[in-house]
């Protein structure tokens, strides 16, 4: 029933982006890519010369208009896919303290519908602020915090819709359309849909890449040299990136294009980004941080590193004199972790033997391929921890369903 009704979501997303892309554009003729390496002389040409895309034309992702190399414009848009499909509905609608709700109810079951086709505002008075209300939402997901978004840099890894409107870092730039420090309306009603492919795989080269900026730092600025990820980057879990400089846009972008696909950097940059976000206070005055107290790189923020282990962490946190928090029984200075920081990425067993998230988050199929949406391990322990090329090994650990549950249910 489970894996029916799991198929009939893949079949409804596939169905919705097949409709959305035909009716997107009567198919354009190609474009002289010479031309449009004109004005994109620099990251977009190296990237499209390169990797599975490179004899993909422009406008098969493109919309360009006849005009648009006499008067270039923004207004470029890309077709892109839905996955993760309404993550981004989901967040305004429980992070909004119920500003932000359902048209019908029924629209809940439609992950292919653009955010403002199926929420509406319902308290526009509030205007770019989100105020509190005793409002409650119904969501997909009700175990999530229901305090609101606070930032709007959170939304960058809820959708690609307005990835390339922010300069580096989410500095404010007087071209750049957005801040991280935005309202959150003002970046909400930018948006429609929910983040997709070019998150992780670079649109022009398809080669996996990372697009947050933080995670970016964290892994090539040479203040941090020293750490975890740059000490020991080349060795197995620990893949190289080459940072490319983005745009013609008049704001400074990057991205960096991984050597190698791995699941814990590309799903890390959001899953990790969260901490870029923490709340640190000084030791020596007990205020509140600034992010650029901690280093001096607009918005940044200490959290956003795959640290080797706790005690690491701690080090770096409390070496720049932060903390996040203080025990009442002791009076000592806190500082806080979690599962994927932690554990799984580089310091336990399965990090240290190059495990990425996808091995355990999308099931393997009859076919051996993996699927390429998430679900829990534990939904599909035979495709995942029990199959052969993990721990069904007949010649190791060959576990059985129940054994996995078992383990997993032990390690949590």
């Amino acid at each position: 029933m489970q894996n029916t009704i799991i198929k009939s979501i893949v079949s409804l997303g596939l169905s919705c982006l097949s409709l959305s892309v035909l009716a997107a554009a009567v198919p354009q003729q190609p474009v002289d890519k010479n031309q449009c390496f004109g004005c994109h002389a620099t990251a977009i040409k190296t990237l499209s010369t390169r990797g599975a895309h490179k004899n993909v034309n422009c406008v098969a992702c493109h919309d360009i208009s006849s005009d648009h190399v006499k008067a270039p414009s923004r207004d470029i848009q890309f077709r892109l896919p839905r996955f993760h499909s309404s993550i981004v509905t989901d967040l305004a609608n429980i992070r909004s303290d119920g500003r932000y709700q359902y048209k019908k109810y029924t629209d809940l079951s439609k992950p292919c519908a653009p955010m403002w086709e199926a929420l509406t505002d319902t308290r526009p008075n509030e205007g770019d602020k989100i105020l509190p209300s005793k409002t409650l939402s119904l969501t997909w997901r009700p175990q999530k915090g229901r305090e609101i978004m606070g930032r709007s840099d959170c939304l960058k890894c809820k959708t690609s819709d307005s990835i390339m409107d922010y300069a580096y870092l989410g500095a404010r730039n007087p071209k750049a359309p957005l801040a991280f420090d935005d309202p959150d309306h003002k970046v909400l009603k930018t948006v429609n849909n929910s983040f997709n492919c070019i998150t992780c795989h670079d649109p022009h080269s398809a080669e996996p890449r990372i697009v947050f900026d933080h995670l970016i730092e964290a892994m090539s600025h040479p203040n941090y040299k020293d750490y975890n990820y740059q000490k020991n980057v080349g060795k197995t879990g620990y893949p190289k990136i080459e940072v490319i400089n983005m745009g013609v846009r008049g704001y400074p972008r990057k991205i960096a294009i991984l050597e190698k696909a791995n699941s814990n950097y590309m799903c890390g940059q959001c899953h990790e980004g969260h901490n870029r976000s923490e709340t640190f206070y000084r030791d020596s005055d007990g205020q509140l941080a600034h992010p650029k107290d901690a280093i001096d790189r607009t918005g940044w923020s200490v959290g956003t590193f795959f640290a080797a282990n706790p005690i690491e962490r701690w080090n770096l946190v409390r070496g720049l004199g932060l903390n996040n928090g203080t025990d009442k029984a002791t009076g000592v200075k806190t500082v806080s972790t979690d599962h994927y920081h932690m554990e799984i990425v580089v310091a336990s067993k399965h990090g240290q033997a190059g495990v990425g998230c996808t091995d355990c988050h999308f099931a393997k199929k009859a076919n051996g391929t993996l699927e390429h949406q998430p679900s829990l391990p534990s939904l599909k322990y035979k495709n995942t921890c029990a199959r052969s090329d993990c721990h069904g090994n007949p010649n190791g650990d060959n576990w059985s369903e129940g054994q996995a549950a078992y383990m997993v249910a032990t390690i949590q």
